[in-house]
């Protein structure tokens, strides 16, 4: 049982990493719309576009992972 509990706190907490990376990504893309262009706004952008193709690598991982627990279970 202790077991069991611990995998699933481990799982909330790849969740909220996910959705963190997922979340701030997109913010920053949406906050460098208006900017003018620079320097800064470039990177902005690349790290943005980082985070959230991180985040999407991340949960397809999650999801793969879950799918196949919830396989197992059957």
């Amino acid at each position: 049982m202790i077991d069991s509990l611990k995998r699933e706190k481990v799982i909330w907490k790849k969740r909220r990493f996910i959705d963190f990376l997922e979340g701030g990504g997109t913010g920053i893309l949406v906050s460098i719309i208006f900017s003018p262009d620079s320097p800064r706004r470039t990177i902005a952008f690349l790290v943005g576009l980082a985070m959230l193709c991180t985040g999407w690598y991340f949960r397809t991982k999650y999801e793969q992972y879950i799918l196949r627990k919830a396989g197992e279970g059957k």
